[in-house]
């Protein structure tokens, strides 16, 4: 273990001591020229297998719909993992289909993907963002969420990146593997917003939107006790 990671409470649960430090967003979604200078955070055993299990399956599957400059090189990495899970490799092959595409463009491929899966990983992620930028620590008495929003969401949520903000930060990390946007409350700091894509990738199958595809999951954290957080909660929910 790292000396800085010693006697450090984990980032993601706050219960356990730290066994090691985690890269926030694993190193195995990057090509191994652009995997220097990662965000790292302090993370327990625990945690570290269930965010690594999430990682495992995502990085084998998510490759499949990038959108960045490297999308070649992304598609390439998924060959040997999809050699050691043959599941998974023919669950990928009995799912494909080919959806419409824009006016005047061939029809896209589509995969299946466990969007709870991808939507519990940004959970982690933005809980080691909140503390690599900002040292917060968040734990049950705040409200942590990742997700993907329909049309309406996204008209609530973009205008307040735009608001006053104690601070913000932005970075594109491997050249379009993971870019991403973080904004702390003038008020509250523990009160924050993320937008971040990986690959760029789009993701659809939401039954409240049918059709809608979207590359962007917007992260929220706020403690429970904030009069906006109900609020907040209910446009989530929706």
């Amino acid at each position: 273990m790292g000396k800085r990671y010693k006697g450090v409470a984990c980032v993601y649960c706050l219960d356990q001591p730290a066994a090691d430090g985690d890269h926030v967003i694993s190193r195995q979604f990057f090509p191994k020229d652009k995997r220097a200078n990662l965000p790292k955070v302090p993370a327990c055993k625990e945690c570290n297998n269930e965010k690594s299990k999430l990682e495992h399956y995502l990085t084998a599957v998510m490759p499949f719909g990038a959108q960045h400059g490297d999308a070649g090189v992304a598609i390439k990495m998924t060959a040997p993992r999809l050699a050691k899970n043959r599941k998974l490799h023919a669950e990928l092959e009995e799912g494909m289909a080919r959806a419409p595409g824009s006016v005047g463009s061939p029809p896209d491929m589509t995969l299946p993907l466990q969007g709870d899966a991808l939507e519990k990983l940004c959970e982690f992620i933005v809980k080691g963002l909140a503390h690599h930028h900002w040292k917060l620590l968040l734990g049950s008495d705040h409200f942590i969420r990742a997700s993907f929003f329909n049309e309406a969401g996204r008209r609530f949520f973009d205008p307040l990146f735009a608001g006053a903000a104690r601070d913000r930060v932005q970075a594109d990390l491997g050249d379009g593997v993971f870019v991403y946007e973080g904004v702390q409350s003038k008020d509250c700091a523990e009160l924050t917003l993320w937008r971040m894509t990986i690959y760029g990738a789009a993701v659809g199958g939401d039954q409240r939107s049918p059709g809608e595809r979207c590359s962007i999951v917007y992260g929220l954290t706020v403690p429970k006790t904030r009069p906006v957080t109900s609020k907040l909660m209910e446009i989530l929910n929706a």
